[in-house]
């Protein structure tokens, strides 16, 4: 039996994983690589986590999941010098009561061993559906896939019902975006993390002070929710002048932009009231962070949830 899987950030790994022994899985990725919101861009000597700068693992179950690549050193914790940044304010630091983690050497490597039984196939949007319940093909580009036993989306809502259409009842979740600053830095702060306070800027990251950052100093900035849907379609050149300065601001310092990057779902603004949907009948399924608010964590309990029940209806 061979299931389609839609997208392959930590939900599509989950999948991948947790239904390595039962079926054969091909999961079908937009983009170049795996990941998801768990992204690095490399430039040069520099390197910058741009996406989920860090997650944490609050239940046991995820706990168990990260567990192999803890030992294996691919997931490190980080324990940054925290601190508020307010205009005309001293800044102090903040301590963290749990662990916070990264990925090593770049925070997407730890999902490969995940996907080490299916099929990945990159550069592929998927943009729709055929076929009827337990013989469904995916199209992309002109090219046909299949055909597949169940399919199981992992992407965004809205992407999924692109894809799906009219062929199921599906939940509904908000979602906020997010434009993110890539810069280098002349010298580094004291801190590793901010929060600002009084700006179009929400958090600063110093990448490089990160474990295994094998970098130049390196600033992640990340605006603030509702500034960034009030720009959503400004260019991009605007939108890096316009964070470069407040960066600037709040740092009292130069800083060299390399780029921005525009996360049209960030963050899950209000999560559905079920973790993940499952149409039996249908044969399609759906799950990722919109299943709740924990970020990273909640595209696993999701995709985990998911697979429990799907393994039901496979035996």
């Amino acid at each position: 039996m061979t299931i389609a899987i839609i997208g392959a950030g930590v939900a599509g790994a989950t999948c991948a994983h947790t239904l390595r022994d039962q079926v054969d899985c091909r999961v079908f990725e937009k983009s170049r690589g795996i990941g998801g919101r768990l992204a690095t861009r490399r430039h040069e000597d520099a390197e910058w986590d741009h996406g989920a700068p860090y997650f944490t693992a609050r239940s046991k179950v995820f706990q168990a999941f990260l567990q192999p690549a803890i030992a294996s050193g691919q997931l490190q914790t980080w324990i940054p010098r925290q601190t508020p940044l307010e205009f005309g304010q001293p800044a102090y630091k903040r301590s963290w009561f749990e662990p916070h983690y990264i990925g090593v050497p770049t925070m997407k490597d730890w999902l490969k061993p995940r996907f080490d039984r299916a099929r990945l196939t990159l550069n592929t949007q998927i943009d729709g559906i055929t076929g009827q319940s337990g013989a469904w093909f995916l199209h992309a580009n002109g090219h046909r896939f299949g055909p597949f036993k169940w399919v199981i989306s992992t992407v965004p809502l809205d992407q999924s019902q692109a894809i799906f259409q009219r062929l199921a009842e599906m939940p509904h979740a908000e979602y906020l975006c997010q434009w993110a600053l890539l810069a280098r830095l002349e010298q580094a702060p004291s801190w590793s993390l901010a929060l600002a306070k009084d700006s179009i800027i929400e958090r600063l990251t110093i990448n490089s002070s990160k474990p295994e950052r094998a970098s130049p100093p390196t600033l992640v900035a990340t605006a603030q929710p509702a500034w960034s849907r009030d720009q959503f379609d400004q260019p991009h050149e605007a939108i890096k002048a316009k964070m470069q300065a407040a960066v600037e601001s709040l740092l009292d310092q130069r800083v060299n932009p390399h780029a921005v990057h525009r996360w049209r779902y960030a963050k899950v603004l209000q999560p559905h009231t079920e973790r993940f949907w499952l149409e039996g009948s249908q044969q399609l399924g759906g799950c990722g962070d919109w299943g709740g608010n924990e970020g990273v964590e909640a595209a696993f309990l999701s995709a985990k949830a998911l697979t429990d029940q799907l393994q039901t209806h496979l035996r």
